[in-house]
């Protein structure tokens, strides 16, 4: 019989809260795991016992311990832990989908029993941004108001969801996508309510060599198919060696359809007078009216993938220099009075070759990026006697954007415009890009 889980009351997951945000690792680990205000569903399986609960606190423990914790993880060590994680709560807890289903659950796991593990996986907001009130995404990784991004509960549901009960290791799948390609179909409710589908289409992800496109959006691609198809045929019923070829089919006519899109942009790009081939020392310019708080300059070197590859590839305010020094963030300067401005310079013959483009951010503390006045980009090359200028005068509202990436275009570079926001601020944009946050 299934076993059933601890839940927490609503004004004991208030003050527990509360606490995570301003507590300490060494605060939360010697917090009580227990709580009295706990309470249990009245049927549907039998109670787990305050061992158990031990037992599995001390394990996870293990688990985070064996990836860095408590010291600052790499984004390795992070997959790692998730993927630890993943195996260990869906094979060692006995936990029925019904009971998995229910927010308070994890909210007191989350919470009472591992709060010290979830705020190393999940760093709260600190500083200026707490007193502000802006608790960034920790209501969601700790409380469980969203599920599919709570920092235990996503991880028991992926599992669940990659579960091969016949193969020799049932969790195989589980290293294929990484969260952010895995969150395209997680997210996508209709999709992911259907199990069979899921591993099928991480499956056939596994086995494909094609990756001349990001595997992230070819994820993102065949899963809109699906949603599409699903809201006519009833796969339900296919077995799985024939939804492999159809899922297999999809993902062909995804690739075929995305190569086309970026063939079409880039001979766009070529006819277009604005974007020019870049190469030599090439400089980013923001400038806006107002201080030179108001918006913060950043820029982050990725891989094909859209991934860091570790935390020295982000450059912003803290760390103003990549490891190689080819990309640097410049001390502000004032334009023109009423005006500020911040300039990145970028060496783009010295960018190492496994770096596919350099991302820049744009990101304000003051509020969403659509309150700032007279905000542009200027992306000057002297060597190849090439300027573009790109007016962020869109609506962005949110406090973090990617608006412009610079990406390698045979022996030189060129400019892309992107509106990529970030509704949780420049923290949400680090933790897309891989960077593992504090």
């Amino acid at each position: 019989m299934s076993k059933l889980y601890p839940r927490i009351l609503p004004d004991e997951s208030k003050r527990r809260f509360d606490f995570m945000l301003t507590a300490d690792l060494e605060e939360l680990e010697k917090a009580p795991a227990q709580s009295e205000r706990a309470y249990y569903a009245a049927s549907g399986g039998v109670r787990v016992r305050h061992d158990e609960l031990a037992y599995l606190r001390q394990r996870l423990e293990q688990v985070a311990k064996e990836n860095g914790y408590p010291n600052r993880p790499s984004t390795l060590q992070l997959n790692e832990f998730d993927r630890g994680v993943a195996r260990l709560l869906h094979s060692g807890c006995d936990m029925a989908p019904g009971e998995a289903s229910q927010r308070s659950v994890w909210a007191y796991l989350a919470m009472v029993l591992v709060p010290h593990l979830c705020v190393w996986r999940f760093p709260p907001p600190r500083g200026e941004r707490l007193r502000a009130g802006k608790t960034g995404g920790a209501v969601d990784r700790y409380r469980g108001d969203d599920l599919t991004r709570h920092a235990l509960a996503r991880l028991w549901w992926r599992a669940h969801l990659l579960h091969e009960s016949r193969r020799p290791d049932p969790y195989h799948l589980l290293p294929v996508l990484g969260e952010g390609a895995f969150d395209q179909i997680f997210a996508r409710r209709t999709l992911a309510a259907n199990a069979k589908l899921v591993r099928s289409i991480v499956r056939v992800e596994a086995s494909s060599l094609s990756r001349d496109i990001a595997t992230t959006d070819v994820i993102i691609d065949v899963a809109k198919r699906f949603l599409r198809m699903t809201a006519f045929i009833d796969l339900e019923w296919v077995d799985d060696a024939e939804l492999d070829e159809i899922v297999r089919d999809q993902r062909r006519i995804a690739v075929e359809s995305l190569s086309e899109i970026r063939n079409e942009r880039r001979g766009q790009r070529s006819n277009e007078q604005n974007v020019r081939v870049l190469y030599g020392t090439v400089t980013v310019e923001a400038t806006w009216s107002g201080t030179a708080a108001s918006v913060d300059l950043i820029a982050v070197l990725v891989d094909d993938r859209r991934q860091v590859r570790n935390n020295a590839d982000f450059v912003f305010y803290n760390q103003k220099s990549s490891a190689d020094g080819s990309v640097q963030l410049l001390d502000a300067s004032a334009a023109v009075p009423g005006h500020a401005s911040k300039t990145l310079r970028l060496e783009l013959s010295s960018v190492p070759s496994d770096v596919d483009a350099v991302v820049v951010l744009l990101s304000s503390d003051v509020g969403n990026l659509e309150r700032v006045q007279e905000l542009r980009l200027l992306v000057v090359s002297r060597a190849a006697g090439t300027s573009v200028e790109r007016r962020v005068d869109e609506r962005i509202p949110s406090s973090a954007a990617a608006v412009l990436a610079l990406r390698r275009e045979g022996l030189g570079w060129t400019s892309d415009v992107l509106s990529e926001t970030f509704p949780e601020g420049l923290a949400e944009a680090a933790r897309f890009h891989g960077v593992a946050v504090d």
